[in-house]
């Protein structure tokens, strides 16, 4: 009973998979965040939920482009972005 108890503490904490009682793989970890997307709680992700996450990165994206806040983005503005804060929104390959 305790180590049952102590499982579902742990899977409550997000430390465990649900369908083991083993630590969650980084595989783990980045579908149960893609499965946050899941806003009605159908268990599966729909296009227009996925479509919100992206349109939300996109937008805060675009928001950190435009340093005026004219809702355009000149191509100095891109630079500066580029290369004060690519790090923070892109993963290169170098």
């Amino acid at each position: 009973m305790l180590i049952r108890l102590g499982s579902t503490v742990l899977l409550m904490l997000g430390l465990v998979s649900p369908l083991s009682a083993e630590p969650m793989t980084s595989t783990d970890k980045i579908v149960a965040t893609f499965m946050e997307l899941d806003s009605d709680q159908s268990t599966t992700v729909s296009f227009p939920e996925y479509m919100a996450m992206v349109q939300e990165r996109a937008q805060n994206r675009f928001l950190a482009m435009d340093l005026n806040h004219d809702q355009q983005v000149t191509e100095e503005e891109y630079r500066t972005f580029w290369s004060t804060q690519k790090s923070k929104w892109y993963r290169l390959n170098k």
